[in-house]
């Protein structure tokens, strides 16, 4: 998988749980309800899981792969709109139901990296959920958004994708007859 696009997630799923940490004492927020952002979002999402789960019944994993990073790009392009770190100031409520929201889309994220990045989809489900037992696929990205209960301990995950360095990208060239570039 792509480092960069696997930043992606990694900075969605940091993002949130750090901000959740920092200002609602790591607890999903309670408060508020989900309003047309939250709703245009997860339609946008619903329409990308029935191409995800078709392209995936189709074993067609390459497809599958780029339309999963579309979802979590979605996920970020949420966050850029609802601007929680800005709310904060002036409505800490819809502050929260941002990232309540996003806590659980990142759980939903989870779930469906499973196939692709295992490790990493355990990592976030032991830190949002509290364990990293396999999540089921989602048939619909609207029946997962209340996974997490409001009020319940969240934590922030360990490093998803830790850096490549040079000198690795060098050794594994040599070591399994690749070019390093």
């Amino acid at each position: 998988m792509n480092h960069d696009l696997a930043d992606v997630l990694g900075n969605f799923v940091n993002r949130i749980a750090k901000f959740c940490t920092a200002r609602f004492g790591g607890l999903v927020p309670d408060k508020g309800d989900y309003g047309p952002l939250e709703a245009e979002t997860t339609s946008a999402l619903d329409q990308r899981l029935v191409t995800l789960t078709r392209l995936m019944e189709a074993m067609d994993f390459r497809k599958s792969a780029t339309e999963l990073r579309s979802m979590w790009v979605l996920g970020n392009e949420y966050l850029q709109k609802a601007e929680p770190w800005m709310k904060m100031k002036t409505d800490p409520v819809s502050a929260g139901v941002s990232i309540r929201y996003a806590l659980n889309l990142a759980l939903a994220f989870a779930a469906l990296a499973q196939p692709f990045i295992p490790d990493t989809a355990a990592k976030i489900s032991r830190a949002l959920a509290g364990n990293e037992t396999s999540l089921p696929w989602p048939t619909s990205i609207a029946d997962i958004l209340a996974q997490l209960t409001p009020g319940a301990a969240i934590g922030v995950p360990d490093v998803l994708f830790a850096k490549i360095e040079d000198t690795q990208v060098a050794e594994w060239a040599e070591r399994f007859g690749g070019i390093a570039s």
